[in-house]
């Protein structure tokens, strides 16, 4: 690989397989970090709340709406 100039940054491309060998794809947002004078970069970790605020009620398990027994449950 090979550091470019990108506007006003330096830019590197990541390889098609790299990106697949560690399930990169386009869109995903990355944290990058220095360790041991070396960049890692790892995928964005997001909290609870944060992956909760894409959930509709169209994914909702029936149970959780409690609607009643559907079964032999006690409620």
């Amino acid at each position: 690989m090979q550091v470019q100039k990108w506007g006003n940054s330096l830019a590197i491309r990541l390889p098609k397989a790299l990106c697949q060998a560690v399930s990169i794809e386009e869109g995903n947002e990355l944290d990058f970090s220095i360790e041991k004078n070396a960049i890692v970069i790892r995928p964005k970790t997001k909290s609870l709340e944060a992956m909760l605020e894409n959930v509709t009620p169209d994914m909702y398990h029936k149970e959780t709406l409690n609607d009643g027994a559907a079964g032999n449950e006690e409620w």
